[in-house]
């Protein structure tokens, strides 16, 4: 969150839900913890070096041909300036906008409980 705002990118048309909305993380590595492969993930597909924050929420989502499970970080400071090479585009919105964007199912408990976490705030 930057200035009580999320950033989202999305996807390229031409991979798997593509055009839809996300939450930018990926997949842990071998002897990775969760933290080290969201950092290494932002270097890769936004280009900044991000410091990972606390845990938010874990999300098991069952999609018709496989089964994802994401654990959530908040990013609590970065450098550098996003560049894009797996998404088409990036947006910084705030928690109230969420609701505007088409997200992967995975996706919409945690945009739920941030949208709600915010209103906390």
């Amino acid at each position: 969150m930057q200035d009580q705002k999320i950033l989202i990118a999305q996807r390229l048309q031409k991979k798997s839900f593509g055009g839809k909305w996300e939450l930018v993380g990926g997949k842990i590595e071998k002897n990775e913890t969760p933290q080290a492969a969201l950092q290494r993930e932002l270097a890769e597909e936004m280009g900044i070096n991000a410091q990972i924050g606390d845990f938010f929420m874990q999300v098991q989502h069952q999609y018709p041909d496989f089964q994802i499970c994401l654990s959530v970080y908040w990013v609590t400071d970065f450098e550098g300036q996003i560049r894009l090479t797996d998404h088409s585009q990036a947006l910084w919105v705030s928690p109230n906008e969420l609701k505007n964007y088409d997200f992967t199912e995975a996706d919409l408990p945690i945009i739920a409980k941030i949208s709600n976490y915010t209103k906390l705030m």
